[in-house]
C-alpha cells in the first residue's frame, strides 16, 4: 500500500481524504454503521461517511468500515477507496462559514468491491489506526 499510494501523494499529483465520522455515531465513532465484508478476495463497502474534507477532490480516501459487529471498537478496519472505485460518490457541498478552501462532502459508498490487499493494517485495527 505505501509503494502504490504514497509515490502519488508525495509528489503532489494525489491527495487522500480521511473518512471516519457518520451522521448518526455523533461524537461515538466506535457507533459507526459502514459494513465491510468480506467476499473472497474483496471487501464490499456500504455506508455514508459525513464531513469529509477534500471529498470529491482527493483521489483516495482512508475509509473506515465495521468487518466485525460484534467486536465494538476492535472490529472496526481500515481501507484504501479510490475516487474511481464502482459504486463511490460523494453529496453536494456543505455550505459552511468558514475554511471554504476545502469542499466538505459526503462520501457515499454503495456496493463498492475493493480488493482485499487494501486493508490498512490487520483486520480490526482501523479503530486504533
Amino acid at each position: 500500500l505505501k509503494k502504490r499510494y504514497l509515490g502519488p501523494v508525495a509528489r503532489g499529483e494525489a491527495m487522500f481524504s480521511y473518512a471516519l465520522s457518520e451522521a448518526e455515531a455523533g461524537s461515538d465513532a466506535a457507533g459507526m454503521k459502514t459494513r465491510a465484508v468480506r467476499d473472497g478476495d474483496h471487501w464490499v463497502l456500504n455506508g455514508a461517511k459525513m464531513w469529509i474534507t477534500n471529498a470529491g477532490v482527493s483521489e483516495y480516501y482512508t475509509v473506515m468500515a465495521v468487518t466485525d459487529p460484534s467486536a465494538g471498537a476492535r472490529g472496526i478496519s481500515a481501507f484504501v477507496v479510490e475516487k474511481g472505485d464502482a459504486g463511490v460518490s460523494f453529496g453536494p457541498k456543505e455550505r459552511k462559514l468558514g475554511i471554504k478552501g476545502s469542499p466538505t462532502r459526503q462520501v457515499i459508498l454503495e456496493d463498492v468491491r475493493i480488493p482485499a490487499d487494501r486493508m490498512i493494517g490487520a483486520e480490526g485495527t482501523g479503530f486504533k489506526t
